[in-house]
């Protein structure tokens, strides 16, 4: 692409030569990359053209312009949507972005292509087919089509990108550990890039080099670990002539911090600490009304028993810990459904419903939100409202109006909380299976863990 930049260049007074001032491309692939359709100007015009249209950023001729080649096989999601939009990272500034399939070239008809700072990716008919998004080291993009998408399961994309490189300013070795002094193994580190801009990890030692560039952020990724923190530090004195080594502890968290698991996972420490344990389980799920004229409220369900670890435990560095969180009963239609188990280090609760009374710790940070029954549903015959639940338990359904057979359905727990049971009917009788009189869901249940040292 430089070539094809340079080559708009022509002798002083000497007479356009417009077929041979651009690589010879269709008319509207030149557009998409530069933004204006080339071949139907002088030579003085186009060359005019690319430095105008490029001016705010960049200068194409000084810039030493590059191009990458990256192919994938489209798996039906990632370029989807812009919630899982394909990004492509570069060494450098990008530029335009053509992209075509099933191994087909340019002058097939068969691509899609934008140039910065164009947001709407084109296809070769000029039609809107996705949208794109820029920044300093990377584009994104998704398609808002069918048309020439991006992720067509099976199909093979190619994009060819042109792009600025990035000059760094020196290479850096960067040794990790953790607040206990243990290497971290497996980080990413955000801000340095090996030489062809591949991403950087650390070895098993906590080790890691890269390139980068002098006053911008490296940041270190926690890979999986519960005991420490995402860690940035600001890089500078980097040199082309050495390696500059920065040795980084990661960040962790103050003894007695509660850190709360709401989702089933494997637990990481990358510490030896003793610790406490409590364990919520899922909250049973609030009763259904009767369906029959001038049914009372139905109540709600209770909170999800509490457990909690009799002695501190000890945690070893490196080893899987599965936590279990126990779901919270469903939806009722026929009979309440009790929580689930919840489980962490090998504790657990005797009953899988409570009240939620006996809560870990005695900590005062989630004593009122924790646990709790649901509220009952309002009666019928009077059309009144259902209480409020207890703690983090479900408010239950309203009563039936007057004349109307919708009685509420009773709301759902959270953390733990037993179910809202639903309202009952006034005179009139509704139909057996009416989707409103249900009881709430179990909240969720929570494992909470604290270090003690």
């Amino acid at each position: 692409m430089a070539q094809a930049i340079l080559g708009n260049q022509r002798p002083s007074g000497a007479p356009p030569d417009i077929n041979s001032s651009m690589v010879k491309l269709s008319t509207t692939s030149e557009q998409f990359l530069f933004g204006t359709t080339l071949s139907t100007k002088t030579a003085d015009d186009a060359f005019s053209t690319i430095t105008q249209d490029n001016t705010t950023n960049f200068n194409l001729l000084a810039g030493g312009v590059l191009g990458m080649t990256i192919a994938w096989s489209g798996d039906g999601v990632t370029g989807a949507s812009a919630s899982t939009p394909r990004v492509i990272s570069l060494v450098g500034y990008p530029i335009s972005v053509v992209i075509t399939r099933d191994g087909a070239g340019i002058g097939s008809g068969n691509y899609s292509a934008l140039y910065r700072p164009i947001t709407s990716l084109l296809s070769y008919t000029g039609t809107a087919v996705g949208t794109a998004a820029w920044d300093d080291t990377n584009v994104s993009f998704y398609a808002t089509t069918a048309l020439n998408g991006m992720t067509t399961a099976g199909v093979a994309y190619t994009a060819t990108i042109m792009y600025l490189p990035t000059l760094f300013s020196g290479q850096a070795t960067v040794t990790v550990k953790s607040p206990k002094g243990n290497p971290l193994k497996n980080a990413q580190l955000l801000g340095l890039s090996t030489s062809t801009g591949g991403q950087v990890f650390t070895d098993n030692n906590g080790v890691a080099t890269g390139y980068g560039i002098n006053g911008r952020v490296c940041t270190i990724i926690n890979p999986k670990y519960l005991d420490i923190k995402d860690t940035s530090f600001m890089l500078s004195g980097l040199a082309s002539t050495s390696t500059k080594s920065y040795p980084v502890t990661m960040g962790g968290y103050p003894n007695n911090t509660i850190f709360e698991i709401s989702t089933s996972q494997t637990v990481y420490f990358v510490d030896n600490h003793v610790v406490q344990v409590a364990i919520v389980n899922g909250g049973t799920s609030g009763s259904r009304s009767s369906v029959s004229a001038y049914s009372s409220g139905a109540s709600g369900g209770p909170g999800g028993a509490v457990g909690t670890s009799p002695n501190n435990v000890t945690v070893t560095a490196e080893t899987a810990y599965p936590a279990v969180v126990g779901a919270g009963g469903s939806e009722y239609s026929s009979t309440p459904e009790s929580g689930g188990a919840s489980s962490f280090l090998t504790y657990t609760t005797s009953n899988t419903s409570g009240t939620g009374n006996n809560y870990a710790f005695n900590d005062s940070a989630f004593l009122p939100v924790h646990g709790g029954s649901g509220g009952s549903g309002g009666s019928g015959n009077t059309s009144s409202p259902g209480s409020i639940g207890s703690r983090a338990g479900g408010t239950g359904g309203n009563g039936a109006s007057p004349g109307s057979s919708s009685a509420g359905a009773g709301s759902p727990g959270t953390r733990g909380g037993g179910g809202g049971g639903s309202g009952g009917y006034n005179n009139v009788v509704p139909q057996a299976g009416n989707a409103l009189n249900f009881g709430g869901k179990g909240g969720t249940g929570t494992i909470f863990t604290k270090i003690i040292s």
